[in-house]
């Protein structure tokens, strides 16, 4: 199979910090960037979440969405969540596949 040369413009002090942490890993940034375009052409989509440490994923999001209305509509039927109980894990994880 035929490779290819990609070049890329960026900051001198992100590639320096990036250098790094990918030493550190024991990795080069040729080698990253092999493996992030491999998975991303792999996978069919990028491979990582595009956020920021305190940002929540969509997913999460959802999650805790559901988990709140779960909690609200058991305390409100004075009932508490069992994990012991098939049907209050059904409720609890339904549609999350």
């Amino acid at each position: 199979m035929a490779t290819v040369s990609i070049q890329a413009r960026i900051e001198e002090s992100i590639k320096i910090k990036a250098q790094e942490v990918l030493e550190k890993q024991g990795l080069d940034i040729s080698t990253a960037i092999k493996i992030l375009l491999t998975k991303t052409a792999n996978e069919g989509e990028f491979p990582m979440s595009l956020r920021t440490k305190d940002e929540k994923s969509v997913e999460r999001q959802e999650m805790e969405k559901r988990v709140s209305l779960l909690l609200s509509k058991m305390a409100s039927e004075n009932r508490k969540i069992d994990p012991n109980n098939k049907k209050d894990m059904e409720d609890l994880l339904d549609g999350w596949d």
